[in-house]
């Protein structure tokens, strides 16, 4: 049998089992989500099967009819296996959802494509008995067909990533995707609140944050904020460190404010600061006060600065160690750190200023003078019994965090640095700026952006 389109059903008659008609197709209802009764283990449908139909009867009520109920379903209509319906009305189950309330026409997420899509059209196939939801058509056509009924471009066969045949040793031709499999798409549910699923954006959550970020960036902000929500924690900072500054704000203030404060405390320092400073003074003091007391702190402290100061580009996510240490002790108290940064590059031997046996228990106390800054090439391959004092470069280049960013940008250019230490005027650590903070000052903000970040 042939792809069957949402557009060829909706608003056609459904007949009895003596072909009288009693109604008219209003609607199909998909699952989207299966239940395991025997492990209680929710999974996505692939291909979601369709559960029922609701119709539209002459007096006006809409009743639902489940698919076991229905004979066929075809462009002409609807034709059910017995002479008389049953009054049930339609009831929302969890995993279930519309076809043409709920997906046609909205937004939707194409995961492969890693891109977001409007849905113009639903495709439909039979498997067996089972009539299944199978794919999204994107194409202009499908506008076209919805506005006569279903009698244009009905039985084109658009290209898609449904069923492809081999190409193997064959020159590859290149068609425009129109038809997009159901398997790759992730709907959002942000401006259907009817629709409860419990599988919320499994499929999304395996993207690169970047990618996610960028899908976000294409959506509303509700859109944006339910997405967040339903990522784990680490995974939710890194996708909202990537997504556009002007919009990170707004989003957050659509998500409840405990979940925003442990997205917020996961965030490296600098991007929180950057971010709460687009709040009002409240919203501010209420996360800073839901999060946890060191990491407010660490917020705290880099708000204080201009956002044109190094300080106010800077994070306070580093590394000391003191100059007594010896190479495989390093690295040994690098490895119990509990929150260490995501990219370790250099290590910053300091003035020790508390006699403490486990240094990673005074690191909060102990960020003393800055005597010289040990790469981690160098520490990885010197003999593992030699000093700090011996492997760590003295020549160092430095600015203070009341210094302007253009300024501290630009010595890292001139000098090829991948990190700068900004130090106070007792020449102590209190943070670094990373080389990607550093050219989204230099460069412009449509290149910055397609930077690696090295730091984050």
């Amino acid at each position: 049998m042939p792809f069957l389109y949402l557009s060829q059903v909706v608003g056609r008659p459904v007949c009895n089992d003596a072909g009288e008609r009693i109604a008219i197709v209003k609607d199909l209802v998909a699952r989207l989500e299966a239940l395991n009764a025997a492990t209680g283990e929710v999974t996505l449908e692939h291909f979601p099967p369709i559960s029922g139909l609701v119709v539209h009867l002459a007096g006006g009520q809409e009743i639902f009819v489940s698919w076991s109920k229905v004979a066929s379903l075809t462009k002409d209509g609807a034709r059910l296996s017995s002479a008389t319906l049953t009054f049930i009305g339609f009831r929302r189950r969890e995993g279930e959802v519309l076809l043409a309330r709920d997906l046609l026409d909205k937004q939707l997420i194409d995961v492969d494509g890693r891109r977001v899509i409007r849905a113009n059209d639903l495709q439909l196939l039979y498997s067996e008995d089972t009539l299944r939801l199978i794919g999204v058509d994107i194409s202009l056509e499908a506008l076209a067909r919805r506005l006569t009924w279903g009698r244009l471009f009905a039985g084109q066969g658009h290209h898609s990533r449904i069923s492809l045949p081999s190409t193997r040793g064959k020159r590859k031709e290149h068609h425009p995707v129109k038809v997009i499999a159901w398997a790759d798409i992730d709907p959002l549910t942000a401006e259907v609140p009817d629709v409860r699923l419990r599988l919320s954006h499994e499929r999304l959550a395996l993207l690169n944050p970047v990618d996610i970020a960028h899908i976000i960036d294409d959506l509303s902000y509700q859109q944006g904020a339910e997405i967040i929500e339903s990522l784990d924690d680490e995974t939710a900072a890194e996708t909202l460190q990537e997504v556009e500054d002007e919009r990170q704000a707004d989003i957050v203030e659509e998500i409840d404010q405990n979940r925003a404060a442990d997205i917020l405390q996961e965030m490296d320092p600098d991007n929180a600061a950057d971010l709460l400073q687009d709040l009002d003074e409240l919203q501010r003091k209420e996360f800073l006060d839901r999060m946890d007391h060191d990491d407010a702190e660490d917020v705290r402290e880099l708000m204080a600065y201009g956002e044109d100061t190094a300080g106010g580009i800077m994070t306070t996510d580093f590394v000391t160690a003191p100059p007594r240490m010896s190479v495989d002790e390093t690295i040994a108290y690098v490895r119990r750190l509990e929150e260490a940064p995501d990219v370790i590059e250099y290590l910053y031997v300091v003035e020790e200023r508390v006699p403490a046996a486990d240094w990673a228990r005074a690191d909060d106390e102990a960020a003393g003078r800055l005597l010289g800054i040990v790469s981690l090439r160098d520490l990885l391959l010197a003999p593992g019994d030699t000093p700090l004092t011996e492997i760590m470069d003295t020549d160092l280049v430095w600015v203070y965090p009341e210094a302007s960013k253009d300024e501290a940008a630009r010595t890292m250019a001139e000098y090829n640095l991948i990190a700068l230490p900004v130090l106070d005027d007792e020449e102590r650590m209190v943070g670094v700026i990373t080389v990607d903070d550093a050219m989204e000052v230099l460069l412009p903000e449509r290149w910055s952006r397609r930077l690696p970040h090295v730091f984050s």
